[in-house]
């Protein structure tokens, strides 16, 4: 006799709580799935913005770059431009981008003193 469920046969109680607990289950798989997709979607959108970022930095250092490699190989008449990407320019870049961080750091505190925001 059912006693969880007074008036419902034993054979429907037992069917209830199966799709009950079908559907639980389903419930979180589904919510394990969504969690997993939107991860992979802030990973996806995280690795697009650094691609777009890293491509933006090589826009704005073109033209240092250029100037680098000329001054570089007027200086090293043996060596190729190919030598200068593999061997210079990896370290000139990492100068260039600590200079333009140093210069934005300081245009921010210029700025917050300005407005009485940093003393």
């Amino acid at each position: 006799m059912n006693t969880s469920r007074p008036g419902y046969s034993d054979e429907f109680v037992r069917r209830r709580e199966a799709d009950e607990a079908a559907a639980e289950a389903q419930r979180q798989a589904d919510a394990q799935e969504n969690e997993r997709l939107g991860a992979a979607r802030l990973a996806a959108l995280a690795a697009e913005r650094a691609a777009a970022n890293e491509k933006h930095l090589e826009e704005v250092l073109a033209s240092q770059r250029a100037t680098a490699e000329r001054r570089w190989l007027a200086g090293h008449p043996d060596r190729t431009a190919a030598d200068f990407a593999r061997c210079a320019w990896p370290q000139l870049r990492l100068n260039l981008l600590e200079e333009r961080e140093a210069a934005t750091l300081e245009a921010a505190k210029a700025a917050l003193v300005r407005t009485g925001g940093y003393q």
